[in-house]
C-alpha cells in the first residue's frame, strides 16, 4: 500500500484583531471562555487599558456582565454608554430577551465550556477588585460609571441580567 503523506502543514498563527488605536477588540467574555486562559493577564491588561482610556475599558467590563447574562452576541453600544442611558439600555436588553425567568443562561449553565467560563468569571472579578483597590476603585470614574452601571443592571426585571450583575 502507498504511504500516507505524514508531512503536516504548519499551522497559521492566530492573531488578535486590533482596532485603529491598537486596542485588542476581543471581548473579555471571549477571552474568559478560552481553556487555559491566564485570568491575571486579562485583569492586568484591562487595568492598563483603563489607565489609557477609561471609557472603552469600562464598557468592556459592563459588556462582560451583559454577555454573561445573554451570550456573546449581545453588548451595550458605545452610544448607550456614552450618553449614560442605563435605563434605556436595560429596557432594550429586556425587550430583546422576552422571557425574564429564562432557566438557562451562561453563568448558571451546566455545560462544560460554560463551567470553565463561570470559574474564570469569578476569578476575573476577584482579581479585578484586588488589582484596582488602591487606585482605580476610588478614582470617582470607576465607582460612578462601572459600579453604577452594574448596580443598575442588577435592578433589571430579567433574572439572567439581575443575577449576573
Amino acid at each position: 500500500p502507498p504511504k500516507k503523506n505524514t508531512t503536516k502543514k504548519p499551522k497559521k498563527k492566530k492573531t488578535k484583531k486590533t482596532d485603529d488605536e491598537g486596542d485588542i477588540s476581543v471581548s473579555i467574555y471571549d477571552q474568559l471562555m478560552k481553556r487555559g486562559v491566564a485570568v491575571a493577564d486579562i485583569t492586568r491588561e484591562w487595568k492598563l487599558d483603563y489607565e489609557k482610556n477609561s471609557d472603552p475599558a469600562s464598557l468592556a467590563v459592563i459588556n462582560l456582565v451583559v454577555q454573561a447574562a445573554f451570550g456573546p452576541h449581545v453588548v451595550i453600544s458605545e452610544d448607550f454608554y456614552a450618553e449614560g442611558e442605563l435605563e434605556a439600555a436595560v429596557e432594550f436588553l429586556e425587550s430583546k430577551h422576552k422571557n425574564p425567568e429564562s432557566a438557562d443562561y451562561t453563568i448558571i449553565s451546566k455545560k462544560p465550556a460554560v463551567k470553565r467560563f463561570k470559574n474564570n468569571f469569578i476569578e476575573f472579578w476577584s482579581m479585578l477588585i484586588t488589582e484596582v483597590k488602591d487606585q482605580v476603585l476610588f478614582d470617582g470614574y470607576f465607582s460612578d460609571h462601572v459600579l453604577g452601571w452594574i448596580y443598575g443592571l442588577s435592578q433589571a426585571q430579567h433574572r439572567a441580567l439581575r443575577h449576573t450583575a
